[in-house]
């Protein structure tokens, strides 16, 4: 020590002339990634840092001191290399700085300077959210010196890669590569005076299993319920209720993901845009069962409506009003036409009259106006002319009402078949833009993640 340093200026560069460079190689080895914060944009990360280079002024020859080929001296007594974190966003005095380490550096007799020391680094990293979470991370680690250029300090890489023996895996993010490469950057300041960097381009890849079991699939089912409110009767106040809460617990999964993705307005998250999509068709599940329960009412169907949806949309569906046509009432009202409830109601009130009055002929006809008449003059013995046109006026007017409630009835009967009709397309459409959106999300996300290992 007293041989090396009695007349040793740590402040000297050590290099034969002053337009000689000095040599160092530069390495890492990635030994852990803390933490990825996409929100502030930072990677932190648990690094050896590895740096050798020659120093011609501390020299010895190993016989002279017992065979001693190699010590170990505090940092302060000797020249370091100040290299630093270009990209550093760690705050305070010294940040990034990697020449304020406080483990020794080891002195070889033939001037093979080694300083190895661990370090937690907080690198700033532009994060590409667009196919959050089946996104891949790009982040760099920018190593150089601060004050020498090349033409006194001349770095270089001592492998093609960083050093990942020593990783530790991370359960949330995998580490795919860790290349590494020597660029010369020119400065405007100086044009004709390189300085080299080494950066250290670290390949990252989510793991989407937390936001595919937490977020991607409660939506898919919430969404499933909403859209499963078509399948209930027409009538069911309930299926509003269930469209609204199910948009409410959707909108708290938005929340939950806004929280934990980086503020960006140039570019919307691949969930993000799943999730909205999975917003705007619950909202639009609710708007249409609005209209579908109000498909009721007791006035006539318009005839081109009728064709439209029991000729037309009926069969598309699977919804054919002609099949089990002896099963259902409904049905059958719907393939019968009005006017033959009307005519048996009119026998049944003809005959009721011909049993009380039997000795006569049939006296009765069934008219467009649906009004009971007298074919003749002859009234029933015992019998004045008044009384019996009072009982053909009592039995006009049950005929009237009688025809009016089936006339509603059937009116009813053939909304509440189009609301049905309506549901069953509804949610067909709405099951098939469903499936489409979560089949595109999801190869588009594992799609993305293939390309990039392939490239």
């Amino acid at each position: 020590m007293e041989f090396l340093f009695g007349n040793y200026d740590k402040q000297v560069r050590p290099s034969y002339n002053k337009s000689s460079a000095v040599n160092m190689s530069f390495g890492i080895a990635y030994v852990q990634l803390i933490q990825l914060d996409e929100r502030e944009q930072i990677l932190i990360s648990n690094v050896w840092i590895r740096q050798k280079w020659h120093n011609h002024l501390l020299t010895w020859n190993p016989a002279d001191f017992n065979n001693i080929t190699e010590i170990n001296v505090d940092p302060k007594k000797v020249w370091l290399p100040d290299i630093v974190l270009y990209n550093n966003a760690k705050g305070g005095p010294g940040a990034g700085t990697m020449y304020q380490f406080k483990t020794k550096v080891k002195l070889r007799h033939d001037g093979l300077n080694t300083w190895y020391a661990p370090s937690i680094i907080r690198s700033g990293c532009n994060i590409d959210i667009t196919y959050f979470p089946f996104d891949d991370q790009f982040c760099e680690l920018q190593f150089g010196s601060w004050t020498y250029s090349g033409l006194e300090l001349d770095i270089f890489r001592d492998r093609e890669t960083a050093d990942l023996t020593s990783y530790l895996a991370s359960a949330e993010i995998d580490l795919k590569s860790a290349k590494s490469e020597r660029t010369r950057i020119f400065y405007s300041c100086c044009p004709d005076t390189p300085y080299p960097n080494i950066i250290f381009t670290i390949h990252l890849r989510r793991q989407p299993g937390f936001f595919l079991f937490n977020v991607i699939i409660p939506s898919m089912v919430i969404t499933c319920i909403a859209i499963l409110t078509f399948a209930s009767p027409p009538a069911t106040g309930e299926r509003i209720g269930l469209s609204i809460v199910s948009f409410l617990s959707l909108s708290f999964l938005c929340m939950m993901v806004a929280d934990g993705i980086p503020v960006n307005s140039d570019v919307s998250p691949l969930i993000t845009q799943f999730l909205i999509i999975c917003m705007i068709l619950i909202a639009s599940a609710l708007a249409f069962n609005i209209l579908s329960m109000n498909l009721q009412s007791s006035k006539p169907v318009p005839p081109w409506f009728k064709t439209i949806m029991f000729r037309i949309v009926g069969p598309c569906i699977g919804f054919c009003v002609n099949a089990d046509l002896g099963k259902s009432k409904l049905r059958r009202n719907i393939i019968q036409e009005p006017e033959q409830h009307y005519v048996t109601l009119t026998e049944k009130i003809q005959d009721a009259i011909l049993s009380k009055f039997g000795f006569i002929e049939k006296v009765l006809n069934f008219e467009k106006n649906q009004r009971l008449t007298i074919k003749n003059s002859i009234c029933p013995s015992g019998t004045t002319p008044h009384e019996y046109q009072v009982v053909i006026d009592d039995m006009n007017d049950i005929l009237d009402r009688s025809t009016h409630e089936i006339n509603e009835d059937l009116n009813k009967d053939f909304w509440r078949c189009i609301a049905q009709t309506v549901d069953r397309m509804f949610m067909i459409i709405f099951s098939t833009c469903f499936v489409f959106v979560s089949a595109v999300m999801l190869l588009k996300g594992y799609g993305h993640q293939i390309k990039v290992q392939a490239g």
